[in-house]
């Protein structure tokens, strides 16, 4: 009697779950649009979210990925798709944008060129002076200044 074969398995991949995107070692951020951005970053704040649908979703209600990293709580709380978990990461992400904003703009002089300064200091009088006339003729104003 002959020996039965056994049947060969062949091993078929396993398929990505939906909406997961595979991680690329050669990945360049810069290159990204803001969805696929914004898809990659839901992913890793909530793994079970289908974050590409998500990342659509968002975009279309608050119109950009600033307008999602600036969305107040209240108004991520109001979109449907965005559970507690996705909520509070997103309020993490929120703050974290404020702060490096903040930081940015500290860093930067406030009047960078001689030209500039002069161009305020003409505005900032002028509306001194309008504001002056505006208030004496409300009579806010006691006449010396």
């Amino acid at each position: 009697m002959r020996p039965t074969p056994t049947p060969t398995l062949i091993r078929a991949p396993a398929p990505e779950p939906r909406g997961r995107r595979p991680a690329s070692p050669t990945l360049v951020p810069a290159a990204l649009d803001d969805q696929t951005l914004l898809a990659l970053i839901l992913e890793r704040m909530d793994p079970e979210t289908d974050s590409a649908r998500l990342a659509a979703a968002l975009l279309e209600q608050f119109g950009s990925l600033g307008g999602v990293a600036g969305a107040a709580p209240g108004d991520l709380a109001q979109a449907s798709s965005v559970g507690a978990v996705l909520r509070a990461e997103l309020t993490l992400l929120r703050e974290f944008a404020v702060r490096l904003a903040r930081a940015e703009a500290s860093r930067r002089p406030v009047i960078t060129s001689w030209t500039a300064l002069v161009a305020y200091g003409r505005v900032a009088q002028e509306m001194a002076a309008q504001q002056a006339a505006l208030d004496q003729l409300q009579g806010l104003s006691d006449g010396q200044d």
